[in-house]
């Protein structure tokens, strides 16, 4: 009976080690998952900043070459503006030459 005793608790301790290696070979790997994890979300974190940056850069630009187009139509705006104001006072002026000129030779 004594024997069988010992041989039981042999396998019991026997169970025991192997059972706390593999639970520290589980908890290794466990370890590394979780360092995966983080460094994945590391990794993104990262790489959602640089998107974001470029994105602020490009809507930068962006609005920094509707500006300078808007400035541009607006000169171009003015200037023909300013054209077709010249362009009227010309009219208005050869208009008012004609009516001299047909007052003079009608004897007005």
């Amino acid at each position: 009976m004594r024997s069988v005793f010992w041989i039981l608790s042999f396998v019991t301790l026997t169970f025991f080690m192997v059972a706390c290696a593999d639970q520290d070979s589980a908890e290794s790997m466990g370890e590394s998952i979780d360092q995966t994890i983080e460094d994945t979300k590391e990794t993104l974190s990262d790489a959602t900043d640089e998107v974001n940056n470029k994105l602020d850069t490009a809507a930068e630009d962006t609005k920094e070459a509707m500006d300078s187009a808007m400035e541009g139509a607006d000169e171009t705006m003015e200037e023909l503006g300013d054209a077709l104001e010249d362009a009227g006072d010309e009219v208005e002026d050869a208009s008012d030459d004609i009516e001299e000129k047909a007052r003079s030779s009608s004897g007005y």
